[in-house]
């Protein structure tokens, strides 16, 4: 969000909104996922989850009567994609953990969002290649 649009890309600024993803002893058991120091938000709520698309479509792809997903060359490729989206999301944990505590955090921010552009377009393609052609068409969400 521009919140200062005469610094030019300086004047960028990004949110960070939490919720409760976890039940609190568990977070203060593991010293991990709350702070006392975040407060609650008036107005802010959460909205319903949308499902995913590459989910959602998993169940009609079929080849040789199996499903794609069954295949060992697209099991692993699965599997190194929700790999890299749980890096990614760490990646940005991190920074936004450091921010929290005051700690330079700059070259975290700039490697997070690197890492994550890059990992929607890999994504996004791996999941049109997996529905082949119909992967160019309106009838995947992908």
């Amino acid at each position: 969000m521009a919140t200062d649009p005469s610094r030019a890309t300086w004047g960028i600024s990004t949110f960070a909104v939490t919720k409760w993803a976890t039940d609190p002893s568990i977070a203060a058991r593991i010293g991990f996922g709350h702070s006392d120091t975040i407060e609650s938000l008036d107005g802010v709520r959460v909205g319903k989850k949308e499902g995913l698309s590459g989910w959602r479509t998993s169940g009609t792809r079929e080849q040789f009567g199996q499903k794609l997903r069954e295949f060992q060359p697209v099991k692993f490729r699965l599997s190194d994609m929700a790999t890299d989206i749980e890096a990614g999301r760490h990646l940005v944990y991190r920074t936004v953990w450091l921010k929290e505590r005051g700690s330079p955090f700059t070259k975290e921010a700039a490697t997070a969002k690197l890492f994550c552009s890059e990992l929607a377009m890999r994504a996004t393609l791996q999941a049109i290649q997996f529905l082949g052609g119909a992967g160019y068409t309106s009838d995947y969400p992908v």
